[in-house]
């Protein structure tokens, strides 16, 4: 991407401990991580 675009994104991650997963994201998105509207933004340098 060049300089200064700008992307949508959010990262996620789920561990599984005891049996019960967890849920790591980076962008607090809610009980749901598909909430587009709810993600971070990348700046590209």
């Amino acid at each position: 991407p060049k300089p200064g675009t700008r992307w949508r994104a959010n990262f996620y991650r789920v561990d599984y401990d005891d049996n019960k997963s967890i849920g790591w994201d980076w962008a607090r998105v809610g009980p749901s991580f598909h909430e587009y509207d709810k993600f971070g933004t990348l700046v590209f340098e």
